[in-house]
């Protein structure tokens, strides 16, 4: 019988014994720390091509995942995005005001289509949800009540007077 080559055996190894795998390599990485960093370097440094490969394999993964999974990858985006942008709480707080708002937005009052987390800038505070139109509105007028009142005052004036 020849003998194993060491990745042959290791592989074999890590299938026979997968949670003592998992535990010697944790105490490896343990006591030496940095080690696989630079392990990875070397390896991505000596081998670019099959990174590149590798890369492009787990991208094709990726997008047969999205598109059997839509509904599950919509969610988890915007969650990700949610707690990007306006921290941890942010996810937990869109779904409790989605459900306070019945999923209309909190300012024209249609079904939300896009909704956005509307918060103040200074301030950070999260208000509550609007379409992305209606967000991006506030955003144009950069959040000046007066600057908007007098938008009122003037569509107001001008939707009264015969043509």
């Amino acid at each position: 019988m020849a003998s194993l080559s060491s990745a042959e055996y290791n592989r074999r190894y890590k299938l026979k014994h997968p949670n003592a795998w998992r535990d010697n390599s944790r105490r490896y990485r343990l006591q030496h720390p940095g080690r696989d960093a630079a392990t990875s370097r070397r390896y991505r440094k000596n081998h670019p091509d099959r990174v590149v490969e590798t890369l492009k394999r787990s991208r094709k993964k990726q997008l047969l995942w999205q598109k059997e999974n839509p509904v599950l990858w919509k969610k988890l985006t915007r969650e990700a995005s949610l707690r990007a942008y306006h921290g941890k709480d942010a996810v937990e707080y869109f779904e409790k005001q989605n459900k306070r708002q019945h999923s209309l937005c909190a300012i024209c009052m249609e079904p939300m289509r896009k909704p956005c987390l509307d918060h103040n800038h200074k301030t950070d505070r999260k208000r509550g949800i609007l379409c992305d139109l209606c967000n991006r509105g506030i955003g144009f007028f950069k959040e000046n009540t007066k600057s908007l009142q007098r938008a009122v005052e003037y569509l107001r004036k001008w939707n009264t007077k015969q043509l």
